[in-house]
């Protein structure tokens, strides 16, 4: 027996062993876990990545019960759209329902979906929960993408929560496979693309008192303080919750001047500036108003029922969660 030419490979006799050739080749040993169709995959204990601290949410009691009716309806799968400017409150209201209402659905999974890769990547931290011996280089990230994709489309009772959606073909493909299974909770910027969905919540800035209780409770995280002030500060902010909330952390780290010695002159000096000189967009982030610290607040129409997030914004690969104190900086 004999092999002719580079890297050519002649074997005899009784054996049974892999055989590589050529730049790069290499032999994957696969687990058993990887030849168990999805269908058959049970979801273990610990998989919900939604960690929640309610202590700090206010009102939206109207949206929530929208949100819980939507679920409560009979049929399939049930796709809800929260959607409005940024820092308003979308992500906090989905984390809140999600965490807090007797929905029934487990396991509770949050996907940050601002484009298609990031939709791919929670699909394969999916998989890797169901799994964990398919994250050892066993499967690569298409192929890990795909077993999620089958178990979402043979389970039933599951809650994805698909978070800061920009373009609804990045999610497309996942709602068209998942049919008739599981519940969607969708936020988004976007306004006009939900057609079809049943349930789509327009969200608006916090009433006044929400706002001013909003800021009151992260002010004085420290303990009790002079916030004389602190009402006309809020319609200053437009009682947008985002900047509320910013401000609020700012006069925490703050604790002896109150808000009309402090963040109200300045608030008022940016705003009459602007009026002057109207503000250009943030190409970082369109439509989402402006901050305290760059403009002036956006004026919206008064909503009935608002809520406010906690401090912070969600972030952009977990889903969103507490700090146990305020953040020390604008974000």
């Amino acid at each position: 027996m004999e092999a002719h030419g580079d890297r050519a490979v002649a074997v005899g006799g009784d054996n049974y062993a892999p055989i590589l050739t050529g730049d790069g080749a290499r032999a994957v040993s696969l687990p058993r876990e990887a030849l168990r169709p999805p269908a058959e995959v049970a979801a273990p204990a610990g998989l919900d990545n939604l960690s929640v601290r309610p202590g700090l949410f206010v009102g939206r009691t109207a949206e929530l019960d929208r949100l819980d009716g939507a679920l409560a309806d009979p049929g399939g799968v049930v796709v809800q759209a929260v959607h409005g400017l940024g820092g308003i409150g979308k992500s906090t209201l989905a984390a809140y329902w999600a965490a807090t209402r007797t929905h029934g659905c487990a396991p509770i999974r949050w996907i940050t979906a601002d484009n298609s890769s990031s939709v791919q990547e929670g699909l394969v931290a999916l998989a890797g929960a169901l799994e964990p011996p398919l994250t050892d280089d066993a499967l690569p990230p298409e192929a890990l993408a795909e077993r999620a994709l089958q178990w979402l489309a043979t389970h039933t009772g599951w809650l994805l929560l698909l978070d800061n959606v920009n373009d609804p073909a990045d999610i497309a493909p996942l709602l068209a496979r998942a049919h008739a299974r599981g519940r969607f909770l969708i936020t988004s910027r976007l306004a006009t693309p939900w057609h079809g969905i049943p349930t789509v919540l327009r969200l608006d800035v916090l009433e006044e008192t929400e706002s001013l209780t909003l800021l009151t409770r992260i002010a004085t995280t420290a303990g009790p303080r002079d916030l004389d002030g602190a009402a006309e500060l809020c319609a200053e902010l437009g009682h947008l919750p985002l900047a509320v909330e910013q401000v609020a952390a700012y006069l925490a780290q703050s604790p002896l001047p109150p808000p009309t010695c402090t963040y109200l002159p300045s608030t008022r000096r940016r705003c009459t500036a602007t009026a002057r000189s109207p503000p250009q967009p943030n190409a970082s982030s369109p439509g989402s108003g402006t901050s305290p610290w760059t403009g002036s607040p956006p004026s919206s129409p008064r909503p009935r029922t608002c809520c406010a997030p906690w401090p912070g914004t969600p972030p952009t690969t977990s889903p969103p969660s507490w700090p146990t104190a305020p953040p020390t900086r604008p974000r």
